[in-house]
């Protein structure tokens, strides 16, 4: 967990504990947010096996990575998802505009 951590906070673990990220993890029964595919800790393998891994996506990019704003998905997802705006991903993937819409109103004060 931690080296997820590190990875994405390039060496400073800030706003967010690996025991969050576990909490998370277990909140969501283990399946990205986006896809509900069963996601795995750590780098699996290559190729296809890659989307499952286990990745942190800030809900509010500009927020950071703190509690309230994060949410964990397949890589695949992950990758996808950072390559679309807000209204890029509202045209173009409803459901997950939906599902971060929900996840907001869910946690406003944690954001």
């Amino acid at each position: 967990h931690r080296r997820l951590l590190e990875k994405k906070n390039r060496g400073e673990i800030v706003g967010i504990s690996a025991k969050d990220l576990v909490e998370q993890f277990n909140h969501q029964d283990g399946k990205c947010f986006y896809t509900d595919i069963e996601m795995v800790w750590g780098w699996h393998g290559t190729g296809l096996d890659y989307e499952k891994n286990v990745s942190i996506d800030k809900v509010i990019p500009a927020k950071g990575y703190i509690k309230g704003n994060v949410v964990l998905c397949c890589y695949e997802a992950n990758s996808t998802k950072g390559k679309l705006t807000f209204e890029k991903l509202q045209k173009w993937m409803p459901s997950w505009y939906e599902r971060i819409q929900k996840y907001l109103s869910e946690n406003t004060n944690s954001v």
